[in-house]
């Protein structure tokens, strides 16, 4: 009698350690599946692209001596406002670089890309970039998995 007494105590000890951890999994879980499925949902409506009337189909750069600088034109073709734009460039085929936008021209939460709206972001370069242009993709932190890339140069 008193060892079944005892193996209750101790499966009741065990159960008030676990269960507040177990709760919290499986609270924390089910968030963050909630979030993740909201943020996938709303980023099926999420599309930019290049505006091709501008500069090279829609990207301007100049990358000498002078100065580095990099513009280009999208315009936001979706259903979701979009912000925080960055660049990943690839030059000389085999370099690849990262860039935010120059504070000038970026897009935030309070100032983001409508749908159907059109801006001009320009790379806040930092360093050398000679060398040949092959492809220029437009990033943002709202959407991750939604970018744009042009390599028509």
């Amino acid at each position: 009698m008193i060892s079944a007494v005892i193996l209750i105590l101790i499966a009741i000890s065990l159960a008030s350690i676990i269960a507040p951890w177990a709760y919290e999994l499986v609270t924390n879980t089910t968030g963050n599946v909630g979030e993740n499925t909201v943020s996938e949902l709303e980023c099926q409506n999420a599309a930019y692209d290049f505006v091709t009337t501008y500069g090279t189909y829609g990207v301007m750069w100049n990358f000498t001596d002078q100065g580095h600088n990099l513009n280009v034109s999208i315009k936001n073709t979706g259903t979701v406002t979009l912000y925080n734009f960055s660049f990943e460039i690839r030059h000389n085929d085999t370099n690849i670089t990262h860039w935010d936008a120059t504070t000038s021209t970026r897009k935030t939460s309070s100032n983001s890309l409508k749908p159907s709206q059109t801006c001009i972001i320009a790379a806040d370069i930092t360093t050398d970039l000679n060398g040949t242009l092959n492809e220029v993709t437009i990033l943002n932190d709202v959407c991750p998995g939604v970018s744009v890339s042009n390599d028509n140069f």
